[in-house]
């Protein structure tokens, strides 16, 4: 979290609040289906998979308000804090999908409803983030491998270039995996005599950056290391988890037990149900491409 507080100086801190930011977006996307776990995750679907824990968690900690400290204790009160704030989530902030051929698995319920894909939208209720879009979106089966958090600014009002309108917006992105970066994208005149708006980015590979970044631990190393030094940081403590669920609940009784939702079947390999827009539009919105405006994916220079 030191790129966004002073330290040492104050960078984005002064932009991190509703008056700057458009919105957030929380993208999970795997390129494969249950993969042999039909007979856990048809019990449980993809929100209680991914999106009511793991997904949660980082909206928790880019929203929460600076820790006094980064001990544990001092980190898990601000993140119990942000979540509390979040309005409880109804049926109709959802999206849900399910790909097609996933009632073939072997382990899947017959006439399963459970989603292998769901986006949905939250509001967090507080002076610094109220009236920001948080959109969040997990799925398996799509086009590619991404884990990632995407804030757009606002647009400059009254801007004095004829074509702002028609490009995108500044964004800091924070890509999890795969190749771990931060990047932002920001919209800038071209160089030469034209007033042209081109998008460039300001790029930070850590594989790149840093000899030793090829060296840093995956996921679960980590957490087994945090486990042996003691370190609850990154662990959830069991009041976060009941605000947790209290903000679910509602939403997952509606989606499960009424016939008015059912999910939306989508071709595997796709970007997932078209509705997943709809929801972004709504509120002003547009899922993300992680392509630039070029056509050309945003790689590390030794990237494959």
């Amino acid at each position: 979290m030191c790129w966004r507080y002073d330290s040492p100086t104050t960078f984005l801190e002064p932009l991190w609040n509703n008056q700057h930011i458009q919105s957030i977006q929380v993208t999970f996307k795997e390129n494969f289906g249950v993969e042999g776990r039909a007979g856990y995750f048809d019990h449980y679907g993809i929100i209680r998979d991914i999106m009511q824990n793991h997904l949660l968690q980082m909206v928790a900690l880019f929203t929460m308000e600076q820790p006094v400290s980064l001990h544990a204790e001092d980190i898990r009160d601000e993140k119990v804090k942000v979540l509390r704030s979040l309005e409880p989530l109804r049926a109709s902030d959802f999206v849900i999908g399910q790909y097609i051929g996933y009632s073939e698995e072997e382990g899947v319920r017959q006439n399963s409803k459970t989603p292998t894909f769901a986006t949905c939208r939250m509001n967090i209720r507080n002076r610094r983030w109220d009236g920001v879009p948080i959109l969040i979106k997990a799925g398996k089966n799509l086009d590619e491998r991404l884990a990632e958090v995407r804030v757009t600014f606002r647009s400059v009002p009254g801007c004095i270039f004829s074509l702002a309108n028609t490009l995108p917006t500044n964004e800091l992105v924070v890509r999890v995996q795969p190749d771990e970066a931060i990047y932002l994208r920001i919209i800038s005149k071209s160089p030469g005599l034209t007033s042209r708006l081109e998008e460039a980015r300001l790029t930070l590979f850590y594989r790149t950056a840093w000899e030793e970044a090829h060296d840093i631990p995956d996921a679960y190393e980590r957490l087994i290391l945090d486990v042996i030094y003691g370190d609850k940081s990154l662990f959830i403590r069991s009041d976060e988890l009941e605000v947790a669920w209290d903000k679910f609940t509602p939403a997952l009784h509606e989606l499960e037990f009424s016939d008015q939702y059912r999910p939306v079947p989508y071709v595997p390999g796709s970007r997932g149900p078209a509705e997943a827009d709809y929801l972004a539009a709504r509120y002003g919105c547009m899922w993300a491409s992680d392509l630039d405006i070029g056509g050309k994916r945003l790689r590390s220079t030794s990237g494959p």
